[in-house]
């Protein structure tokens, strides 16, 4: 189970794929 902050760092990682 990944912690919060790999958990952010995907979100934010699919973020930047989305907004690239």
């Amino acid at each position: 189970m990944p912690t919060k902050k790999q958990s952010l760092n995907a979100t934010l990682d699919a973020m930047h794929m989305f907004l690239s």
